[in-house]
């Protein structure tokens, strides 16, 4: 915990630092070609605000305020024109920032709400109020006239929004938990590879017009770092490309330098807001994905089933839900590969295992159906019951994918050899009593007797069996018989009987 005594200087630090960040970044936006009274269509300043203030919270709204103050007197601001323009900005991120607590959204933006939430606060409502109240700010002393006030609202908008997109948004997602899942590896190659990229397209000095086709290679790292790595490597890139194609442009070199300088300008902005839509476009459909993977890993989860999905082609399996749970295996104890599995299986049971996987693969049967057992975890073994069916086949009628369950039935098995041992100690117990016992179906036929009755009646057990009750006996026994075995079918009660002979 932190002391009360360090709480000032800890606020301190992060407002002179915070207000040495604002500053820097918006007079490094002044050296880029801008409209009027430095409307740049690259601001910085706006991403460094909104960053702070979320990470630090309000408190940090001095350095917001005093950066803003300063940007604007550097500009030559009147003092009332300085102070408003700097409550502006101020305002509008402050307002972002209490929208985005208000939705609790996440720093990771890992979720399709989060992202919208944030896109639409900063982006929509934080910038506007930014936007309009400075360009007002400077049409009150004249520095814009009114009939480019539009203009430059729409300009400033355009401007803070790159700021977001581009600066705010690696600061605001990063966390120490982000840091620790990411490959670290392949970000630092990924991130010398864009840095390469980017360098030759937007700064290296090229003798004659590159083709355009080359703007997509790029794009294509881009998606590689929001599919592999998430939201917050891909902004890194989109950083990285930002900087390289701002810095080629005021150069006048790279792909975009043989342009005019504020048509490069607006040619950098839509490009690098082109990548930002389509790498959260591309975040959104895999947070969705992801979303509605976790809800039905959940329910299988609460099922105890195992999902499986079979690729008979490359020989991959793989399991969703409790597969490899209900053996005491972690995610990644257990490959994906056919074999991988294949070797937790019991040696006895793999060939019938084999045989009906081929039965149904080939067409021979309509459903894949196979009771095994698998070594767990631990050393011991769970029987399994799996069956599936198959999804696709290619041109020729292959068997392609297969989707399927398995579920657990120890239990069940273990009730059944109960009930046989159950079966086998009656059985050896009544074949050891006088008293003739027989149990009949439904049929009227016997399907038990015991020894008693076999030598009752002088037959054997084996000739007993299957006889049918009402009609494989002597007549007489029989007409003495039925209004017994008539009377206990209906009542559901022991009668009492005896028999005169065979």
């Amino acid at each position: 915990m932190q002391s009360s005594s360090a709480r000032p200087l800890i606020w301190l630090l992060v407002n002179i630092l915070g207000y040495i960040g604002y500053v820097g970044s918006g007079l490094a936006g002044l050296q880029i070609p801008y409209l009027v009274s430095g409307i740049s269509l690259i601001w910085p300043p706006a991403g460094v605000a909104i960053a702070l203030l979320w990470r630090f919270g309000f408190l940090a709204a001095p350095a917001v305020f005093l950066g803003a103050f300063t940007i604007a007197l550097w500009q030559q601001a009147p003092l009332s024109g300085a102070i408003g323009s700097a409550l502006g900005n101020l305002a509008g991120a402050v307002l972002a920032v209490w929208l985005l607590k208000q939705q609790q959204i996440r720093f990771q933006l890992d979720t399709v709400r989060d992202l919208f939430w944030f896109i639409l606060f900063t982006c929509g409502f934080g910038v506007s109020v930014t936007a309009i109240n400075g360009c007002l700010q400077l049409w009150s002393y004249g520095a814009v006239p009114a009939s480019e006030l539009w203009h430059a609202i729409i300009t400033w908008w355009m401007g803070d929004v790159f700021g977001i997109l581009v600066v705010g948004l690696p600061l605001f997602c990063f966390t120490r938990q982000v840091w620790q899942l990411l490959n670290k590896l392949e970000f630092i190659l990924l991130q010398l590879l864009t840095a390469i990229l980017s360098f030759i397209l937007f700064v290296y000095p090229f003798t004659e017009s590159p083709p355009e086709t080359l703007l997509f290679a790029p794009f294509l790292l881009l998606i590689w770092s929001a599919l592999r790595q998430g939201l917050w490597a891909a902004s890194v890139c989109i950083c990285q490309i930002a900087l390289f194609s701002i810095l080629g442009t005021s150069l006048n070199q790279g792909i975009f330098g043989a342009e005019q300088p504020m048509t490069a300008i607006y040619t950098v902005w839509s490009y690098v807001f082109f990548l930002s839509m389509i790498c959260f476009v591309i975040l959104l459909l895999q947070a969705k994905n992801i979303h509605t993977r976790r809800h039905i890993n959940s329910a299988l989860a609460g099922s105890t089933l195992g999902i499986w999905d079979f690729d008979l082609r490359r020989g991959t399996i793989h399991f969703y839900g409790e597969a490899r749970g209900m053996l005491g295996y972690l995610e990644n104890e257990i490959g994906d590969s056919v074999q991988s599995w294949a070797n937790l299986l019991h040696p006895q049971d793999a060939a019938n295992t084999r045989d009906s996987l081929i039965q149904h693969v080939k067409g021979v049967t309509d459903l894949y159906q196979s009771e095994f057992r698998l070594k767990k975890r631990d050393g011991t073994w769970i029987w399994i019951f799996s069956q599936g069916r198959v999804v696709e086949r290619d041109e020729q009628g292959r068997a392609t994918r297969m989707v399927g369950s398995n579920a657990d039935i120890s239990k069940l098995k273990e009730a059944d050899v109960a009930v046989e041992q159950l079966k086998d100690f009656y059985a050896t117990v009544l074949n050891k009593v006088v008293t003739g016992v027989w149990v009949g179906n439904r049929g009227h036929q016997i399907i038990y007797a015991n020894d008693g009755l076999a030598h009752m009646v002088g037959l054997t057990v084996a000739d007993l069996m299957a006889k049918q009750i009402l009609q494989d006996f002597p007549e007489a026994t029989l007409q003495h018989f039925r209004p017994y075995y008539y009377r206990a079918m209906h009542a559901l009660t022991p009668v009492r009987f005896e028999a005169n002979g065979r």
